[in-house]
């Protein structure tokens, strides 16, 4: 079975590509989309190191390029965990409504390991309309359908975000011829080659786009929100109610920002260490609304107490007399003569 992917011409002029895209961009994207890991649903596996191997790049350099891809271009998330690289425009050139392309789709979607990337295409797959599209054979006809795609344009904008696929094992591939005007599917049987015609894409893939990629955000505010927390909360004297500080909470820790909440709790030790009979609040009171007081805008220092003399007790509550001791001294010495 002939295993190629056609790239339309339009890419080298796509604005995008032009405007933003160095030439290190440029082949790494077409090697997103051409490597011998694709597969139907644009989230596949692959390490860092088969990337590295099969481009010749250093393992620093595509990690970095994964990073830009997935910050500045929004067009592919890897998952390090999972090992599992997204694609965020596949399924708007590769995908199609046959219910025979459909049903391998699926069973690859619920193959991926990355819970967020086979959510996001869940999602897209529910949103396809199901459409019957008219084949040259019955239905009892075996397709072997061929490992080709066409890539279009970049067609990257504001409302882009990243394809990150992961294969699944023994799954079939697909050809997708993308037209200006719509999505064909190619099919390779003993008989001629036909060409369907698939609906046009419609703008719910987009807002799906976006949604998933502002959920990346917040996922990855989240995460740093909570190992500050962990960092601080190491540094408190009194670990209790850790598990009621909320995620909201976390996150206001980390809008504060890291700097300033470091010299609030440094404050309130400091505090505790000079007025020592006081106990420090439960870290859960602290972390939610006890450092607020302690932040470089509210902070005020206490002033210096002057130490009191002690409070008259039935050993010290009569009247002191000042005495003059070198007086007394010599007048016992004159009386002792």
């Amino acid at each position: 079975m002939a295993i190629y992917r056609n790239i339309q011409m339009a890419f080298w002029t796509d604005i995008k590509v032009v405007d933003d895209f160095t030439p290190e961009d440029k082949f790494f994207y077409l090697y997103l989309l051409t490597n011998p890991h694709t597969n139907l649903c644009g989230a596949y596996e692959i390490s860092v190191k088969q990337m590295a191997d099969e481009t010749g790049y250093s393992r620093d350099t595509v990690e970095k390029l994964l990073k830009r891809f997935a910050e500045v271009h929004k067009v592919a998330y890897y998952s390090q965990d999972t090992k599992e690289l997204l694609v965020l425009n596949w399924h708007k050139y590769n995908w199609t409504a046959s219910e025979k392309f459909r049903k391998p789709l699926l069973k690859e979607i619920n193959s991926v390991k990355n819970d967020n990337f086979k959510g996001y295409l869940l999602d897209l797959f529910s949103g396809t309309d199901t459409v019957s599209i008219p084949y040259g054979y019955g239905s009892d006809t075996t397709v072997t359908v061929t490992d080709t795609v066409t890539v279009s344009p970049v067609d990257i904008d504001s409302n882009i975000i990243n394809n990150n696929c992961s294969s699944a094992a023994n799954a079939p591939s697909v050809a997708v011829a993308d037209e200006l005007n719509g999505r064909n599917l190619v099919q390779d049987n003993d008989e001629p080659h036909e060409q369907q015609q698939i609906a046009p894409e419609n703008n719910g893939a987009d807002d799906a786009g976006l949604q998933y990629s502002q959920k990346m955000e917040r996922q990855k505010v989240k995460q740093e929100a909570a190992q500050l927390f962990e960092k601080l909360w190491g540094q408190y004297p009194c670990k209790r109610g850790k598990a009621k500080v909320s995620d909201s909470a976390k996150i206001k820790l980390l809008k504060t920002g890291a700097d300033q909440m470091q010299r609030a709790l440094s404050r309130y030790l400091s505090d505790l260490k000079r007025e020592s009979w006081r106990k420090p609040q439960n870290g859960s009171t602290f972390f939610t609304s006890g450092y607020i007081d302690y932040l470089d805008s509210n902070y005020a220092p206490a002033p210096e107490q002057p130490r009191s003399r002690a409070a008259g007790t039935k050993f010290n509550n009569f009247q002191q007399r000042d005495m003059d001791i070198d007086s007394m001294e010599r007048q016992l010495l004159s009386n002792a003569m």
